[in-house]
């Protein structure tokens, strides 16, 4: 037989065991969802406040930022290394430094390169919306990325 006394204990249990369940449940964030920081991003689009133009199948732009802010990744020809400096939503880069390859191949990945850098470098707002990373520069330069399949 439950008594008074034995049913507060169980209802006081009952209810601890509610509430952690519940601060572990679907209020954090999703583990499939990218983080900014340990996500090697691949480029998917770069542009303009008027147009944004598709990165052509055959290059492959990335952009990897590590929790010590140290950033990499490969422009298209050439690999690249800078910081960078995070507070809020804003993001500054360091000079990047950069191999000085030239490829012919595929057609135009020095012109994607030398526009993604530029756009990189001058890069002042970062905004991910879900899998989509968005970097902003001061004049409107876009660049668009979703994270990379490894």
């Amino acid at each position: 037989m439950i008594t008074r006394s034995t049913r507060c204990p169980l209802v006081t249990v009952f209810a601890c065991v509610t509430l952690l369940t519940g601060c572990a449940g679907n209020g954090s964030r999703d583990a499939k969802t990218p983080t900014l920081e340990g996500t090697t991003w691949h480029l998917t689009q770069a542009g303009g406040p008027e147009a944004m133009e598709p990165v052509p199948d055959n290059m492959t732009i990335t952009l990897k930022i590590t929790e010590d802010q140290a950033v990499s990744g490969s422009a298209g020809c050439n690999t690249y290394r800078s910081s960078c400096t995070l507070n809020g939503q804003s993001i500054r880069f360091a000079p990047i430094a950069m191999t000085k390859k030239m490829c012919p191949d595929p057609p135009d990945v020095m012109v994607w390169e030398q526009r993604f850098v530029t756009a990189l470098a001058e890069s002042t707002l970062y905004q991910l919306d879900g899998a989509m990373l968005q970097l902003q520069g001061r004049e409107g330069a876009t660049l668009q990325f979703r994270p990379a399949s490894e």
